[in-house]
């Protein structure tokens, strides 16, 4: 199983120099959709060795995951993340299993923690948050009609 992970973003510098190491760490590829910043997002993504695609910036974001689906990573699976959030190595192996045990899976949710400054949002509905992130290629698509709108997966869908 080859995980291609994509991440937009415009003048995410200090989220990214975080973030993109880990996912290097984690993952086979990075696809680092660059919109436009002014703070060297895309030099850096590029300097540490993620492929990075420089697009204009969209109010709907997921024009460009879908540039990045579509024509930038190569991975088997892919796993689309946003420049504040953290994965754990946990995670990534749990994903390889459930993938090598349940073929016919095509896409995974995952229980997200939201935080509002710096305090997890445990309670009102807030947590678990559950997530459509993780597809096999060729089986997530956006709509994209809404900023907000969600990962579509054409078949079974497993729970991380």
């Amino acid at each position: 199983m080859k995980l291609s992970f994509v991440c937009i973003g415009t003048d995410e510098l200090k989220y990214i120099k975080v973030l993109l190491p880990e996912l290097l760490k984690l993952g086979d590829e990075v696809v680092y959709v660059d919109s436009e910043s002014k703070d060297g997002s895309a030099e850096y993504a590029e300097s540490i060795g993620c492929k990075v695609l420089r697009k204009p910036r969209n109010m709907n974001a997921n024009i460009n995951r879908t540039i990045a689906f579509n024509e930038g990573v190569t991975g088997d699976w892919v796993f689309y993340v946003d420049p504040d959030e953290k994965f754990s190595q946990e995670l990534i192996n749990e994903l390889r299993q459930k993938v090598k045990d349940n073929p016919e899976i095509k896409g995974f949710k995952l229980p997200r923690k939201n935080y509002y400054f710096g305090v997890w949002l445990k309670h009102g509905g807030q947590y678990p948050d559950h997530q459509i992130r993780i597809f096999k290629k060729g089986h997530g698509h956006f709509k994209n009609r809404h900023v907000h709108e969600r990962l579509y997966v054409d078949g079974p869908m497993g729970q991380l």
